[in-house]
């Protein structure tokens, strides 16, 4: 019987230093928040998205989905309306809304690590690893997903996780991005380059410029002060430039220059709510009247580099030498990128030999007529997919290393 006792005031104890853990590191979160100050009805990241979905839910009272919407996005939907119910809809009610999800994911990442049997010190050491990750920080000033999903993990279904792994491989649906700007300026960049293609002009020829965007995606980009998020600036710069650099969108001091403003100001942002329809696909309607009274109008519902509209070699090659020729210089970059897309028919040339055989490591051996032949054999890779040409126009294969990733090969058919 006293040891009964014993074992349920042990508990008890264990129980309120959990609780004290608990409100400790509440204490901590909440003055980080207030360090950070996140006050303020704008969107941040893509949670304008989410919070469109929160808005009908609460207007509508029913919730409405669409494709490429998020596995949490119903909690979420639910969790923002309880906070709009309370403080009313805004950016900020829901930012505060995540900031109380990613509290009560810290508690349970503590809990968990104190059941797994781990000593506090190194509970909190490992809390605080979580909290200061620079990508869970971030993220819990928003109305992203993200930390949604870390706040319900033990209930995560993980076989969903690993379904087709190894046969089946998202990093081929990866986005490339054309141009290096915000999101939504991608479609109105490639309009522009569009037009110009069918009919050439001069910034000197163009009388105005209006710019169709879904009304909360227009508010994303509308006038900002940082370059690559302002759709004038960069819908300017596209005229002027007849292309969008890196430079140029990072270019701060550019966006008061005379040249620009005056060409800005016939840049017409216009919301469109016959875009909402559409979302999360980011339609873009780009029309351009010149002085002689030509008028050009491009529609762009995939942008260039999705897996809808894939960029060409060349294009992915004339965006890396925009990003790499400003620090290595041009000769070297061009040098670089030929190294790397020539890589198989270098080692070639250089008298190895590349064969692929089950499961392999990558080791040199001597070969017929004195060639040196580079072998991946004995263990460490496994070629999950055999050398094959793709619908969209690629010959590749893909192979396992020695520490299970999948790697992918690929060339032009």
């Amino acid at each position: 019987m006293d040891n009964n006792i014993f074992q349920k005031i042990k508990k008890y104890i264990q129980y309120d230093r959990l609780i004290i853990d608990a409100i400790l590191l509440s204490i901590v979160w909440i003055l980080l928040i207030l360090l950070v100050n996140p006050v303020g009805d704008f969107p941040l990241n893509d949670d304008w998205v989410f919070t469109k979905f929160v808005k009908i839910f609460i207007e509508q009272h029913h919730i409405k989905l669409s494709d490429g919407i998020y596995m949490t996005l119903i909690s979420n939907i639910l969790w923002g309306g309880l906070f709009s119910s309370i403080f009313g809809f805004s950016y900020f009610s829901l930012r505060i809304s995540s900031l109380v999800v990613s509290l009560i994911a810290i508690i349970t990442f503590y809990i968990i690590l104190r059941k797994l049997g781990i000593k506090r010190p190194l509970s909190y050491l490992l809390t605080c690893v979580l909290i200061f990750n620079p990508v869970f920080f971030s993220l819990s000033f928003t109305f992203m997903t993200d930390n949604f999903f870390l706040a319900y993990a033990p209930e995560a279904k993980k076989d969903i996780l690993v379904k087709g792994l190894g046969s089946q491989f998202e990093i081929i649906q990866t986005d490339i991005k054309k141009w290096t700007v915000g999101s939504p300026i991608q479609g109105p960049l490639d309009a522009i380059e569009l037009i110009r293609k069918k009919q050439a002009f001069e910034s000197s020829d163009v009388k105005s410029v209006n710019v169709h965007l879904e009304p909360d995606v227009a508010k994303v980009v509308n006038n900002r002060d940082i370059p690559d998020i302002c759709l004038q600036y960069m819908a300017a710069v596209m005229i002027l430039d007849k292309t969008a650099s890196f430079k140029a969108a990072h270019d701060v001091a550019r966006m008061k220059s005379p040249e620009v403003l005056q060409m800005r100001s016939k840049v017409n942002l216009i919301p469109d709510e016959g875009l909402t329809q559409f979302l999360p696909v980011r339609v873009a309607i780009v029309e351009i009247e010149l002085n002689n009274g030509m008028k050009f109008s491009e529609r762009v519902t995939a942008v260039r580099g999705t897996p809808r509209n894939p960029m060409t070699k060349q294009e992915v090659v004339d965006k890396a030498l925009d990003l790499i020729e400003p620090i290595l210089g041009g000769e070297k970059s061009k040098q670089l990128i030929e190294e790397q897309r020539q890589l198989k028919t270098h080692l070639e040339k250089q008298g190895f030999e590349i064969i692929l055989s089950g499961r392999v490591r990558g080791q040199m051996e001597d070969g017929q007529n004195g060639k040196k032949i580079l072998v991946f054999k004995e263990k460490g890779v496994e070629i999950v997919k055999e050398l094959s040409t793709t619908w969209y126009g690629m010959k590749e294969f893909y192979i396992r290393d020695c520490n299970g990733y999948i790697v992918g090969f690929a060339e032009q058919a």
